[in-house]
């Protein structure tokens, strides 16, 4: 059986993995990412994480799929655009870095859209026509699948979810703009809002506090309003939600359903699940390992 290798590199760490076709991970390692260094210092701890993997599966691996921060170019592989948490990421060419140093095939794309095709190819969206995943990270990224295939637009960057309005002239968002999902259901709304990680803030709602409750209600209701825009706009059969804040699952979704079943057209809202993932922290390796079965 076929197996590839699988890296998924983020502003604080890389891991790779080894993966077989049915989507098992033989093999996993990780190391930091180092960012502030430089993307040659990133590139190298990559490439150590992917001979590592060669090394351990007695140098199986035809191929290489890469899951990164940033917009990327699928075609050539470079970066196209980073956050500053990843000074001179822009630029970096990590497909022709990787074919020649790891003399392996190598596809490259942006993260969200990375997690989404494993969570649809692997997980949750299975056997999904049109599938759609919002990842409620740090930030708030996202992906688009259509029939297997990732869908990234006339110049691939569909898939920024996070910075669909929730709500007209709200809260300022990281990118500048207001009113984005990402300034209402993520960590940084979280910190922002209470300077605490999600999980606190979902153990406080749980425990009755009343404004961890007020903001949980807030952001569950900023994620259904988004759901029902991508219901009427893309007609899917599943909409998947991950990332940490997806670990308060059971808090936010009758504050997403209430908002959904408000703004959703009623015969597209027919067709579509809206659910947690099922793949978690591994949606990137997996994403990346389903762009490597494809070389």
């Amino acid at each position: 059986m076929r197996t590839v290798i699988a890296l998924d590199i983020g502003a604080t760490s890389i891991k790779a993995a080894a993966v077989d076709a049915e989507g098992r991970i033989l093999a996993r390692a990780s190391s930091p990412t180092e960012g502030a260094k430089g993307p040659d210092r990133v590139l190298e701890n990559a490439l150590a994480l992917v001979e590592r993997m060669q090394n351990e599966c007695g140098g199986a691996g035809l191929a290489l799929g890469v899951s990164s921060c940033g917009s990327i170019d699928p075609a050539t592989g470079v970066v196209v655009e980073a956050t500053i948490v990843m000074p001179d990421w822009p630029g970096t060419d990590i497909k022709t870095f990787m074919e020649k140093r790891a003399r392996l095939k190598t596809a490259v794309r942006n993260d969200g859209e990375a997690a989404a095709l494993g969570e649809a190819v692997y997980g949750a969206g299975k056997g999904v026509k049109v599938f759609a995943m919002l990842t409620l990270g740090t930030g708030v990224g996202g992906g688009l699948v259509f029939n297997g295939e990732i869908f990234g637009g006339e110049t691939n960057l569909a898939g920024k979810i996070g910075h669909m309005k929730a709500v007209q002239d709200g809260k300022d968002c990281s990118c500048g703009a207001r009113g984005c999902l990402e300034a209402y259901a993520s960590a940084y709304a979280c910190r922002a809002a209470f300077g605490k990680e999600p999980l606190e803030v979902f153990s406080l709602a749980a425990g009755g506090d009343e404004k961890a409750s007020a903001f949980v209600c807030e952001a569950g209701t900023a994620l259904g309003r988004v759901c029902a825009d991508l219901c009427n706009c893309l007609n899917p059969g599943m909409i998947a939600i991950g990332g940490g804040m997806a670990e308060g699952w059971e808090l936010l979704y009758p504050h997403v359903m209430m908002e959904f079943e408000k703004c959703a057209m009623q015969e597209t809202a027919k067709a579509v699940r809206i659910r947690k993932a099922v793949c978690g922290n591994d949606a990137g390796v997996l994403g990346a390992a389903a762009l490597a079965m494809k070389l």
